[in-house]
This record gives structure tokens, sequence and C-alpha cells, in this order.
């Protein structure tokens, strides 16, 4: 074990540890209330050079740990803290102190930005509770018997992508038209080929850059506001995980990329209105300019259980925008079934009067 990579940001009046503080926006003392910026304190992660992660996970690695894991000793209490390898930031089990692994974040794994958390654990945890409510389909026992198990603020590993795009787009149009032509009725149906050259700049595209984190759960947290983004420090991290990236990042680019090339698509389209039908026929993309920040964004993770079965929501810490798949209630979904095809029999007996 060691204790050497491990740091805690006490407060300079009483020595107690500190933890950020959303509504303050600083670290505050729980003891004495003085508060500070985290660029008051020495960042000891800004002038070390990278080490291979072999090497210094074998140092402060223990066997029954398993490889995934590192073992460290806490600086406050000495008790063990096991934590995956990707760790930066994380609390002790024993003490409940906040601390940081300094020689996670060096090197390229170093973040460049990274945005504070502006929520803390009791809201989130009523935004998640207005989010169940709202949903009619969501079955009543859900939102009465679901056991949060698990609430986490976990700083998550992400890489802004910015580029420039030129695409063009070959889709087929189709209108189709009836009239009546004495007793006869006539459908003309037409076909165009429909081409369009466009250009598009793209700043600060989010690609999740975790493994372990869904990416699918993440793309819905979006948008952060990019303008809150802080130079790194990692005592912004103090009180919350934190978690390096272990994604490859030339994956990661291409993610980034398929994203631009599918909202271009959907761009060009949009141009085409008047159409019965319009399909993609090709399209080519020439992307240029193609850059990326690693960042850290502030996500909320709550795992919640209900009849033997885990769900798991997220909430951005920036907005508090709840994201996450409901269960839902097959007899609700059928009474609304019912209601529309109710509803069309109604309105077809009201049109067939009408026209009698």
């Amino acid at each position: 074990m060691a204790t050497g990579d491990m740091q805690n940001y006490n407060c300079k009046n009483c020595g107690a540890v500190l933890y950020w503080d959303v509504d303050e926006g600083c670290l505050k003392c729980k003891y004495c209330d003085s508060k500070f910026q985290p660029y008051e304190f020495e960042d000891h992660t800004d002038t070390k050079e990278e080490v291979p992660s072999e090497e210094t996970d074998k140092e402060y690695t223990n066997a029954d740990a398993g490889e995934d894991m590192s073992v460290y000793e806490c600086k406050n209490c000495g008790g063990e803290i096991v934590t995956l390898k990707t760790t930066m930031a994380t609390i002790c089990p024993y003490c409940g102190e906040a601390v940081s692994i300094t020689s996670k974040s060096v090197g390229s794994f170093r973040p460049e930005v990274c945005i504070p958390f502006a929520k803390d654990k009791k809201e989130i945890l009523e935004l998640y509770k207005k989010f169940v409510n709202r949903s009619f389909l969501t079955p009543s026992k859900f939102k009465e018997q679901n056991t949060i198990e698990k609430v986490q603020g976990l700083f998550a590993p992400f890489y802004l992508h910015s580029m420039k795009d030129h695409s063009k787009h070959v889709f087929e149009g189709q209108t189709i038209s009836t009239h009546r032509s004495g007793d006869d009725q006539v459908t003309t149906h037409k076909v165009y080929e429909l081409v369009l050259e466009a250009d598009g700049r793209f700043q600060r595209l989010p690609t999740d850059g975790s493994v372990r984190i869904d990416d699918k759960l993440m793309d819905a947290l979006e948008p952060f506001d990019y303008s809150g983004c802080k130079p790194y420090n990692p005592a912004f991290m103090a009180g919350f995980a934190a978690e390096q990236t272990d994604e490859n990042k030339e994956n990661l680019m291409s993610r980034a990329q398929q994203r631009v090339k599918d909202a271009m698509k959907v761009k060009a389209q949009a141009n085409f209105s008047g159409y019965s039908n319009v399909t993609l026929k090709s399209d080519a993309h020439r992307i240029s300019d193609h850059t990326s920040e690693y960042v850290m964004l502030p996500v909320w993770l709550l795992n919640v259980k209900y009849k033997d079965e885990k769900y798991t929501f997220a909430v951005n810490g920036q907005t508090g925008k709840v994201v996450g798949k409901l269960p839902m209630d097959k007899w609700k979904l059928a009474g609304i079934t019912a209601g529309v095809f109710l509803l069309s029999d109604v309105l077809i007996s009201l049109l067939m009067t009408l026209l009698g």
C-alpha cells in the first residue's frame, strides 16, 4: 500500500478536511465555516511526470484485491482504501474523508478543464422523485416501493470534440398526388434526385470516456453549459468520486465524427419539404480540424432496486436534468391503447354521419 499519492484538502484555520459546497461554489469547512477556492491549494498533479499505469499499480496492488483494483492507505485513519485502477478521487469507507489519488491525473491523463457540481445530493433526490412521479405509465408501486440503494456524485471523464464537416448528400424525393378525370381516379407518382452540399462547424461535442458508464445514458444528459468550465484542479473533486478515462481515444474520435455525420444528414434532409417521402441514397463527408479536450463533467448516479430488478438513473450535476429508463405499467399502457382505438372509432362514426 501507499499513501504518497493520496491528497486531502484541509482547512487552513482548523485543519479539518474540506468538501466542495455546491451552494457556496467553493471548498467549505463543516466545522468553522471557512471557505476556500480550489486554486488556493497547491496542485501536486500539475508538476508530476506521467508514469506507466502498470508500474504505478504494481507498487500499490494487493493480490487479494484483484487485477483491476488498487489498494491505498488512508492518510487520515490508516484504513485500506480499495479502488479501481482508474479511480482519481474517492471517499475513505472508514473515516469518510475525501481523498484525491494524484498519480491518476498526470500527463495525458490530466484533464484540461472541469465543471464543478452545482446540485447536491438532497436536490437530486428531489429531482429524481419528480421525474418518477411525472410519468403516468410508471407503475404506482414503483413510485411507492422503489429503493435507492446507492447515490454517488461522480466526475465522469469526457472528451469534447470540435471539428468542421463538408458534406454532400444525395436524396431521392417522391411526390404522390391523385385527381379525378371523369370516372377515373388518376395517381401521379414522381421521383426526383435531390442533391445538397453543406458546411458544418461543431464545437465541444461530448463523448463519454468511461467503459463502465452507459454511453446512451451519458448522451441523454446533454447539454452541459460549457461556459461553466474551470481550469482543472483536483480540489474540485473533494467529496466526490472521479474516474480516469479508459476508453480508446481513436474510438471516441470515430464516435464523435459519426454523430457529426448523422447531424449533418438530418439538417440536410430538413431542407427538402413538400415531398411525400425523402430517402438518403448516398452521402460523403470531409471532416477537418478535429480537436478534442479531456474534461471532467459532474454526474450523479442512482442505483435503484424494484422487485429484484436494478435500474440506473443519472442526473446532470450542473443542470439537474434526470435521465433513465422507468418500468412501464402494462395495464396503463393497454388502457391508453384502448382509448386511442375508441377515439378512432368515434371519429370515424362522426365522419360517416357528416357525410351520410
